[in-house]
């Protein structure tokens, strides 16, 4: 049975991984996006994640972190 290898470059911007194939700027980024959603979806009701990730990315206030980890997930998703 062949192993999977683990990444050792975050999978947004190459630096060393710390988490979940993500550089702790990255890994931290993913979670506030996780934390942010919850938010959103109870002050806009039914939001999807995919109109969340939308949304921020459109923003000039999100930061690049941010923006860059939600623009990998929705090329994930797609």
């Amino acid at each position: 049975m062949a192993s999977k290898e683990q990444p050792s470059s975050c999978s947004v911007c190459g630096e060393m991984i710390e988490k979940n194939s993500l550089c702790r700027l990255h890994h931290l980024a993913k979670e506030r996006l996780t934390q942010g959603y919850e938010l959103w979806r109870v002050a806009y009701g039914s939001l999807s994640y995919t109109d969340y990730l939308h949304s921020l990315i459109a923003l000039p206030e999100t930061g690049e972190a941010v923006a860059a980890v939600a623009r990998q997930i929705l090329q994930k998703k797609e």
